[in-house]
């Protein structure tokens, strides 16, 4: 059973800043997620994959996420 996400991590890295994660993370914190916070981290390691992003406390690094759309779809599964 999954937990509920608490906590987006988004990763702020150089590759992933190409790939448009400050623009994800401005539009995730317009969304009212129900007080999900969201912060940002400088590297997963992923670099090259798209926006990288963790979700806590399920601790699942999910990435090559494209867009706010699809980080909300999968938030909204949980």
């Amino acid at each position: 059973m999954d937990k509920k996400p608490n906590l987006i991590v988004i990763c702020n890295g150089r590759s992933c800043k190409k790939y448009g994660s400050n623009y994800l993370l401005e539009a995730i914190q317009k969304e009212d997620q129900n007080a999900i916070k969201v912060t940002t981290k400088y590297c997963f390691g992923h670099c090259g994959n798209g926006i990288t992003v963790l979700i806590l406390p399920e601790e699942k690094i999910y990435p090559n996420i494209k867009d706010e759309k699809e980080l909300l779809n999968i938030l909204n599964s949980k």
